[in-house]
C-alpha cells in the first residue's frame, strides 16, 4: 500500500474521518478494529472479496464459508488479488488491485477546452480506445463528464467524469484518445470532472490499478493523495 509520508501531504482530519466512515458503511464493517489490526466482515450478498486497507485500518469482506482461508494470510498478501484468488481455489478470478487517493483542494485547470461532455463525445473518445482502457475508466456510465477538445479541428480527445458513491464519494474517470495522450487533455478534462465534484460536496476519489504508472502521474499531477488499497476478487 502506497501512504503519504509527509506532514503536508495528509488530508484534512475531517475528510480522512468521512472517508473511512463511507468505507465502514459500505463493507459493513464495525470500524472497531485497532491500527494495524484485520476486521473480517461476513457478507452472505457478496459474490466477490473485497479487501481494503484505509489510514491503518485493514477490513475484508467475504462470504462467512472463506473466512477461514483468508484468515491464513497475512495482511500483504491480503491486498494481492493474485494470492487471495490462489487461496481461495479455482473459482476465484482475481479482478485487481488499486491504489486508493483523494484530494481536498480543486487542482488548476489546464490549459485545455472544456465542456460538458454529451453521448457523442464519450463515444467518440470511447471507440478510439481499447475495450480494457475503456473498461478500467469507467466513464461510460459515469452521469457527469466533462470532455477536452482539441485546438483547431474542436475534436473531443479526453473525456473524464464522476459517480457518486455512497452519497459522500466522486469516483473519477478519464479517458483520453491514443493519438492524443501526454498533451494536457486528460488533465484539463479531469480538473473540470474533479472541480465539479468539489462543488457538489463530494470527496473525489481516485482509484488506479498499481501497475498504471501515467495514471498515477496524472493523479499526483492533480493533487490527489494516497492513502489505501483495495483488492477484488471475483468469486465463480
Amino acid at each position: 500500500m502506497c501512504k503519504a509520508s509527509e506532514a503536508q501531504d495528509r488530508l484534512p482530519a475531517h475528510l480522512e474521518a468521512r472517508i473511512r466512515r463511507v468505507w465502514l458503511e459500505a463493507l459493513g464493517a464495525s470500524g472497531l478494529v485497532a491500527d494495524g489490526g484485520i476486521e473480517f466482515v461476513e457478507r452472505d450478498d457478496l459474490d466477490a472479496v473485497v479487501s481494503v486497507a484505509l489510514f491503518g485500518t485493514r477490513l475484508v469482506a467475504a462470504p462467512p464459508d472463506l473466512m477461514r482461508r483468508l484468515r491464513r494470510l497475512d495482511p500483504e498478501q491480503l491486498l494481492d488479488a493474485r494470492v487471495v484468488a490462489s487461496a481461495l481455489g479455482p473459482a476465484a478470478v482475481p479482478i485487481g488491485t488499486a491504489t486508493l487517493s483523494y484530494l481536498a483542494v480543486a487542482p488548476p485547470p489546464g490549459s485545455r477546452e472544456t465542456s460538458t461532455a454529451t453521448a457523442t463525445d464519450l463515444t467518440a473518445v470511447r471507440t478510439a480506445c481499447t475495450e480494457e482502457e475503456d473498461d478500467e475508466s469507467g466513464v461510460g456510465g459515469m452521469p457527469h463528464a466533462w470532455a477536452s477538445t482539441a485546438a483547431g479541428s474542436g475534436a473531443t480527445v479526453a473525456v473524464s467524469g464522476f459517480d457518486p458513491w455512497h452519497s459522500e464519494i466522486a469516483q473519477l474517470g478519464v479517458l483520453t484518445h491514443p493519438e492524443h495522450r501526454g498533451g494536457d487533455h486528460a488533465y484539463s478534462a479531469a480538473s473540470a470532472a474533479v472541480s465539479a465534484a468539489l462543488e457538489r460536496g463530494l470527496i473525489p476519489q481516485w482509484r488506479s490499478r498499481t501497475d498504471n504508472e501515467s495514471s498515477h502521474r496524472l493523479a499526483a499531477r492533480l493533487g490527489f493523495i494516497t492513502v489505501g488499497a483495495q483488492c477484488a476478487v471475483a468469486l465463480g
